[in-house]
């Protein structure tokens, strides 16, 4: 089955068909600007993007909606990562990090598929620590300074190769299976 998936970002398009290369779901990019609520739940913003996109289009669509939180400073920046990405570089979010010992952190990836009216999410949870200064190239604002549980190197100091094989990919498990499950 084609899914379109909507994502300005290449490298997305790549992972996604990397992981997808073995099943039945051919993944193609489409850009299309949808409205992003605001909210607390990563969930909640995706599944309304993507609605208004799978009603507008009327294709099987699939969208990813990020959330990173830092648990010393109550959650923050959560969903509103991509506005803080605008805003703060990572070493913004160090200083604020000074003198806390709780460095502890965690990614929620929420995948969102839409298929004739019908919408399913699938989420899952990266968990890690902050690092003490920024490193990598690879990647962007806050992967300069994540740092996978069970890792050494920031998500941004990993390969592509790397980020596919040890970085989250929970939620495409989840969505693979419901792919194959209901005969798609």
């Amino acid at each position: 089955m084609k899914v379109y998936y909507i994502t300005e970002n290449k490298r997305k398009i790549e992972r996604a068909k990397k992981i997808c290369q073995n099943t039945n779901i051919e993944i193609e990019q489409i850009q299309i600007d949808t409205p992003e609520i605001q909210g607390v739940d990563s969930s909640e913003i995706v599944q309304y993007s993507v609605k208004f996109a799978g009603e507008k289009l009327d294709k099987p669509i699939i969208k990813l909606d990020v959330s990173f939180h830092i648990n010393a400073l109550n959650g923050f920046p959560g969903p509103f990562i991509k506005y803080i990405n605008q805003w703060l570089e990572p070493e913004y979010i160090l200083k604020m990090l000074e003198g806390v010992k709780d460095r502890s952190c965690y990614w929620i990836d929420s995948l969102a598929f839409y298929n004739k009216g019908q919408i399913k999410v699938f989420t899952a949870k990266e968990e890690g620590t902050i690092a003490d200064e920024v490193r990598g190239e690879n990647g962007w604002g806050m992967d300069k300074i994540f740092i996978l549980k069970g890792q050494i190197k920031t998500k941004a100091e990993l390969s592509d190769e790397e980020r596919i094989e040890i970085c989250n990919k929970g939620h495409w498990a989840q969505f693979i299976r419901f792919m194959e499950n209901n005969g798609y």
